[in-house]
Formats: structure tokens, C-alpha cells, sequence
């Protein structure tokens, strides 16, 4: 019950649409810090949301953005820390200064590692319901950290929100589109930022194939260190080390990552601990679209999703 009862205010409170946000009416203000984190790549940059009452083990929640974050979306990034935490949860925004310098790089995976173990370690924190909540690309990041070594038994589940399953058919969707999916400019100009960033040549020629064939050709010729840094950030290389259970949501409309990414994951997955809902919510990872009659069974399969994930990890 209190499962179902958290899953509305958070409803009420992601979707602009809601007529009515009364969370913030009963619950006090999070307790924010910005704690000095340091992996072994470097210090981090992060913002810790504490609930307002304290006394009590939370569970906590790492959040994983994986790529730099827009201006206009750090507003939404916090405003929903802050409502996570109302909720009576510990959540945690961990990311490396370049991308807060808004550089063109991926997140490590390493970061969220690093995350976790900081969260996990506060005496607000219970150690043993620690989880990740990761949106697009963070996702998939969130997913490889979930599975190293360092971590793997102790994390409580990963929420997996619009990623990719495996970079290289991520690479080949994004470079020359599927049968029925054309990626976003802004998709597609994104990837080749960060290709040019880390000055892979042979990618970059991958993205600029003038076809899906000449693409599979140019990516099966590819610079093999190219490859592997970015395999590095598959999950489809990881599973075999996952013990977390994992919730996986996706829009079937997501110009962005393709929505057969988590449908490969799912599959991959068959046999273990899982649940997975495809919707027509959402532009990418954001509530933008209208809540009609046409969605309305939409809306009752996420919060049946939301539900899940809520007891699971809290």
C-alpha cells in the first residue's frame, strides 16, 4: 500500500500535467549537500538529497545522467532528487567536471562505482537497499557499474530508463537508422561529438556511412582501440557479472536510443530477475506528452511499473 501511495505523489509530481502536486505539502524540504567525491579517475562533482526528517536508515539511489546535462534539464535533474527524497529516499548525482564544463565525453562507469560506495557508506543510509536509477545513455553506464566486481553483490536493483543494450547496434542505429526508426539530429550530433572528442577516426567514418550496409562494413574495419574504449561501456559485455534485478523502461516513440535496445536487454535477461514495460509517455526520457484516453492503459503499465521498482528498491 504505501508502495502504491508513494507511486502516485511521484506520478503527481514528474508529469506536468498532474492537477494537483501535494507532496510538498506534508513532507519538509530534503537536506542538500555537495560532498567531495574522488575516483580513481579523478574528483567528482555531486549533489546529495537527504530526506528532511532524519533518525532512520533510507534507502538510497545513485543517479546516472551519463552524458553532459543541458542547462535547461539540471532544474528537472534536481527537482526530481528533491522529490525522491521527500519520498524517503537518499539520492546521490554523482558526475565527473567535465561534463558539469560541458565537454563532449561520456560519463565512466567508474563515477557511478564510486557513487554508489560513498552512498552506501553514510550512516543515513541503509547499505544494503542502495540501487541506480539511470536515464538514456546513464542507463547503460548505470548497468556497467552495477556490474563490477567491487560492487556487484551489494547493489539492491538498477532502474534502466531508455538505454542501450549493446554500443555497437547503438552505433549502427544511430549512424543509418532501422526499418521504421530514424534517429534525432540532435541524436545523431551528439554521438558524433563525443566520437570526435576521443579522435576515433574509424567511428566517426561509421556515423558517416551512406547506408546501413556500408555501415556494418565500416564498423567490422574499425580501429581496434577505438572498439574496445567503446565496448568498455556496453552492458551486453557485463550481464554475465549482474546479480541485480533489473526494472527496464522504455518509449516506443524514443528518437534518441531505439526502443529494441531494451528489448534486446529483456531477452538477454530471460530466466532472471526482471521487469520490463514499453509505453507512448514519454519524448525520450521526458513527460512531455499529453495524458489522453489513448494512453490511459499507458499510464496504468507505468505506474504498475513504478510500483515494482518503488517496493523493490525501497
Amino acid at each position: 500500500m504505501l508502495a502504491g501511495l508513494k507511486t502516485l505523489l511521484l506520478v503527481s509530481e514528474v508529469f506536468p500535467q498532474a492537477p494537483i502536486k501535494p507532496l510538498g505539502l506534508f513532507t519538509p524540504d530534503p537536506r542538500r549537500a555537495s560532498p567531495e567525491l574522488r575516483a580513481a579517475h579523478g574528483p567528482l562533482n555531486a549533489d546529495l538529497f537527504l530526506p528532511g526528517r532524519a533518525g532512520k536508515a533510507y534507502p538510497g539511489l545513485v543517479l546516472a545522467m551519463g552524458v553532459k546535462t543541458a542547462d535547461r534539464d539540471r532544474p528537472v535533474i534536481v527537482k526530481f532528487a528533491e522529490t525522491l527524497s521527500r519520498l524517503g529516499f537518499a539520492v546521490l548525482w554523482p558526475r565527473s567536471p567535465a561534463l558539469d564544463e560541458g565537454r563532449d565525453l561520456p560519463e565512466k562507469p567508474e563515477t557511478f562505482v564510486e557513487g554508489f560506495r560513498y552512498l552506501a557508506g553514510l550512516p543515513e543510509v541503509d547499505p544494503a537497499r542502495v540501487s541506480f536509477f539511470g536515464f538514456s545513455v546513464g542507463s547503460s553506464l548505470a548497468l556497467v557499474a552495477a556490474a563490477d566486481p567491487a560492487i556487484t553483490t551489494t547493489v539492491r536493483a538498477v532502474i534502466f530508463f531508455g538505454g542501450f543494450y549493446d554500443v555497437d547496434s547503438y552505433l549502427l542505429a544511430v549512424a543509418a537508422g532501422l526499418p521504421g526508426w530514424a534517429p534525432a539530429e540532435d541524436a545523431r550530433k551528439h554521438f558524433l561529438e563525443v566520437l570526435r572528442a576521443q579522435n576515433a577516426h574509424s567511428l566517426i567514418s561509421v556515423m558517416e556511412a551512406g547506408s546501413p550496409g556500408e555501415a556494418v562494413a565500416l564498423l567490422a574495419e574499425a580501429d581496434g582501440a577505438e572498439l574496445a574504449r567503446l565496448r568498455r561501456l556496453s552492458p551486453s559485455m557485463q550481464l554475465d557479472r549482474l546479480h541485480a534485478p533489473l526494472f527496464i523502461l522504455h518509449d516506443k516513440g524514443d528518437t534518441y536510443v531505439p526502443y529494441t535496445e531494451s528489448m534486446a536487454l529483456h531477452q538477454a535477461l530471460a530466466g532472471r530477475d526482471q521487469a520490463f514495460v514499453l509505453v507512448d509517455l514519454f519524448e525520450h526520457v521526458q513527460p512531455n506528452k499529453p495524458l489522453t484516453l489513448r494512453n490511459l492503459q499507458d499510464l496504468f503499465r507505468l505506474y504498475g511499473f513504478i510500483r515494482g521498482a518503488l517496493a523493490a528498491i525501497g
